[in-house]
């Protein structure tokens, strides 16, 4: 699979979604196989956080502290080689 790996229904794709909007913190429920990093962006495209690198194989929470993070658009990225999925949050106070 072009993901990284097989699940137990065939392959596992790739993808990433998170609640909005997040005021405190919250999870971001990460989907793939294989060794992969989420990464937090701000808008000028610089990392504010990775809360996860490692390997996962189906489906699981990554939890978030957005206690640092301005109010504001940010972007949440799995990356996983040369694939990735992406997921738009909106944090406020």
């Amino acid at each position: 699979s072009a993901f990284g790996g097989e699940g137990p229904g065939g392959p596992v794709p790739l993808s990433i979604s998170c609640p909005n909007p997040m005021t405190s913190g919250g999870a971001l429920v990460v989907t793939g196989s294989g060794t992969v990093s989420v990464e937090v962006f701000d808008l000028s495209g610089r990392i504010v956080a990775r809360p996860f690198q490692g390997e996962i194989d189906g489906t699981m929470s990554v939890g978030i502290d957005t206690g640092g993070l301005a109010s504001g658009v940010y972007f949440a990225r799995v990356v996983f080689g040369d694939s990735s999925a992406s997921a738009r949050m909106t944090v406020i106070r």
